[in-house]
């Protein structure tokens, strides 16, 4: 068009170049990082606003039991609790040595700010330890929660777990 005496229109990134140019900036937000630090204090956290209770079974952390007056905790029973990362922990690690694994973490947190705007500036490679992304379970239901045997379905108030006999009131 040049030659023939227009003008080239400017160049828009395509949607497919735009995607990479995102997945590149976030593969350098992502560090590395070990689960300890921090790890008592999120458990302590989520123990607090779960009622010290798990959030799917009512069962009281076995810890808080004996401490929690017997009105508070009749007719529950109680069960070693771990706090369990809703978006996985694994999504902030990444080993420097291997680019493909990173690009891969940066792939999945670019596809989820695409189909769930709503966590954009709320969650990321570098705030996945927060209380926000993390429920007490008990230690048998968080084994089945990270083997993707069952999931929650969002609510008003009510958190249903689909594929199971289980509802339950997350919000106290």
């Amino acid at each position: 068009m040049a030659a023939a005496g227009g003008k080239q229109p400017p160049v828009t990134p395509s949607p497919n170049q735009s995607a990479a140019f995102e997945i590149e900036l976030a593969m350098t937000q992502i560090e590395g990082s070990t689960r300890n630090p921090g790890q008592k204090w999120l458990k302590e956290e989520c123990l607090r606003r779960d009622g010290n209770r798990c959030v799917v079974s009512g069962a009281i952390d076995s810890a808080a039991y004996g401490n929690m007056p017997p009105g508070k905790r009749k007719g529950a029973g109680k069960t070693k609790t771990q706090c369990s990362h809703i978006l996985p922990f694994a999504l902030r690690k990444f080993e420097e040595k291997n680019a493909t694994y990173t690009k891969n973490k940066a792939t999945i947190w670019w596809a989820l700010y695409q189909y769930f705007p709503v966590l954009k500036n709320k969650i990321g490679p570098d705030t996945v330890h927060q209380p926000g992304n993390a429920i007490t379970l008990a230690s048998s239901l968080h084994e089945e929660f990270g083997q993707f045997t069952f999931g929650f379905q969002a609510t008003n108030e009510v958190c249903y777990i689909p594929n199971s006999q289980v509802t339950t009131n997350i919000y106290g």
